[in-house]
């Protein structure tokens, strides 16, 4: 597995080399070592920016595509979501982090995807026998803003966070045309 959190690879990068990168090396050299040939690579739209994150998983990217006896599936997964994350019956405020980025409410606008979406696409991948990179989401863009009042939860703001993406959307092409996948 990976760390995952981009807040906390701004402030301990190495921590996420080491883990990331290096657990990645690990992996493939042990799937190489037994023969296995095969592997769905869950990315992340984080490629995009600018974190020690998202530059640790396109290194894990580009890492896999190098190796030349693998066939590998790599989803960029886009803003995971189930329905109930925004539900604040039990969780208090959600927590917006910014509201003054040039978008049409301040807030950063996102792919999000319901983690039942997710799912399918991994099991089409893992059903693939291709090498192939793709984005997973709606191809739709929601500001956070957006998905907060559509489910009338109560919020609170709070600063910007580094290295957070202004906009991100999947290009869903790739996914429709190589996996048959439509979220």
């Amino acid at each position: 597995a990976a760390l995952k959190n981009a807040d906390e690879s701004i402030r301990e990068p190495l921590k996420y080399w080491e883990t990331n990168v290096a657990g990645t090396v690990t992996l493939l050299q042990a799937m190489e070592h037994e023969g296995v040939d095969r592997l769905v690579f869950a990315s992340s739209a984080a490629v995009h920016g600018t974190t020690p994150y998202g530059q640790t998983k396109r290194a894990c990217e580009l890492m896999i595509q190098s190796c030349t006896w693998l066939k590998a599936g790599i989803l960029r997964i886009f803003n995971v979501t189930p329905n109930a994350l925004f539900n604040c019956a039990e969780n208090g405020f959600v927590q917006i982090n910014g509201n003054d980025y040039p978008t049409k409410d301040g807030t950063c606008e996102r792919d999000f995807i319901d983690i039942r979406h997710v799912a399918r696409a991994i099991n089409l991948a893992a059903m693939s026998d291709k090498s192939f990179l793709c984005d997973i989401g709606t191809g739709v863009k929601t500001s956070v803003m957006g998905v907060v009042n559509q489910h009338k939860s109560r919020y609170s703001v709070g600063p910007r966070r580094d290295g957070d993406i202004v906009s991100s959307v999947a290009d869903i092409e790739p996914a429709k045309s190589i996996l048959g996948f439509v979220a």
